[in-house]
């Protein structure tokens, strides 16, 4: 059954300064839980790397792994770069780091004891399961050299000693020559990289308000939180590896039910913002896509009677009008007023009606 309040489908992610960051640069707009985020920054300020010693659950896996082997840390710290790189490519709107987010990490590998063994989510845990392997191999080296929101965190500590103590050689190091080439290196791939050919997905339909193609795929950080809290079980995660770029994102099934006209859940927790926040009313504007129907097996066509289309359309996009040389009363879609909920394509007993974008 799906969790009806963000906190507890995965909005652990929304304190994650990291994930914070990469939505306000992406999309350049705040929402109102963002300020969770926001509020995780400024107590790195008071309390340096804070999340990795308190709140990071990734953290106390890899703690627990890298204790299996006490080897020699490793010194080379690639953490500061990556956290740079990512925010640089998230500036151009490429924010395709955002999955390497620790909190996003584990929440994602624990959607295989939610939802059960399926390829989408074997993909997730896989990916923790690749950081504890390679952390009881190499000791810390995830927490300490890897880990972007850890880098993150070095970044603020070494600009608050900035502010404290400006002008000293030690700490201008956070401006120096590397800090300045990653970050140019990010801006330069986030303008280079193409967008369209990598990371669009093709003709899905996707959730109301869902960011455009291939804008969705970039800004998405695969959480699952939309698949998990849909009511009627029609968000799913995109299993198609010939686009890698939109792997795991969310696409809509109507094979089993449709869109419910007053439920908002999967704009409520969707932590990065790939599925902007809307209400009940503004529904009736998010086009999702757009109803077909074969008149051709509709019951009218046969002269039995039937209006489940029309009754069970919640926008009043459909209408039984007497057309063509027969004068027969067939359903028409309204186009303008059509959002693809897919309730019509569910309720028809002739099966007469597909769903497309």
């Amino acid at each position: 059954m799906p969790l009806p309040f963000p906190v507890l489908s995965g909005g652990i992610m929304l304190i994650s300064p990291y994930i914070f960051l990469h939505s306000i640069l992406a999309l350049k707009s705040v929402v109102l839980l963002n300020l969770l985020g926001f509020a995780s920054l400024i107590l790195i300020f008071l309390r340096n790397r804070w999340i990795c010693r308190y709140a990071c659950p990734l953290g106390v896996v890899c703690d627990w792994a890298s204790n299996m082997r006490k080897n020699k840390v490793i010194s080379l710290s690639l953490n500061k770069y990556l956290a740079i790189i990512s925010l640089a490519l998230a500036i151009t709107g490429l924010p395709v780091l955002i999955v390497l987010d620790p909190f996003n990490i584990f929440h994602m590998s624990m959607e295989v004891f939610r939802t059960g063994f399926h390829f989408q989510a074997l993909i997730k845990v896989s990916l923790l399961l690749s950081i504890v392997l390679i952390s009881a191999i190499m000791p810390n080296i995830w927490c300490r050299n890897l880990c972007p929101l850890g880098g993150l965190q070095i970044l603020i500590t070494d600009l608050k000693n900035v502010i404290r103590k400006p002008g000293t050689q030690q700490n201008t190091r956070v401006f120096n020559r590397r800090i300045f080439i990653a970050a140019l290196s990010g801006i330069v791939a986030g303008i280079i990289i193409p967008r369209n050919s990598l990371f669009s997905h093709g003709k899905r339909i996707r959730p109301p308000s869902a960011l455009p193609e291939p804008d969705i795929n970039l800004i998405c950080a695969r959480c699952g939180n939309c698949s998990s809290a849909c009511p009627t079980n029609i968000i799913k995660q995109s299993d198609n590896t010939r686009k890698i770029g939109s792997l795991l994102t969310p696409v809509i099934d109507f094979t089993e039910s449709y869109c419910l006209p007053d439920c908002t859940l999967c704009g409520d927790v969707c932590p990065s913002g790939a599925i902007q926040k809307f209400t009940e009313a503004d529904k009736k504007d998010l086009f999702m896509g757009r109803a077909i129907i074969n008149v051709d097996v509709c019951y009218l066509q046969y002269q039995r009677e039937c209006d489940l289309c029309r009754y069970h359309c919640a926008y009043d996009a459909i209408e039984i009008k007497k057309t063509g040389v027969s004068q027969l009363a067939l359903p028409i879609i309204v186009e303008n007023k059509c959002v693809g909920c897919g309730a019509c394509k569910i309720i028809c007993p002739a099966d007469a009606f597909e769903m497309i974008v």
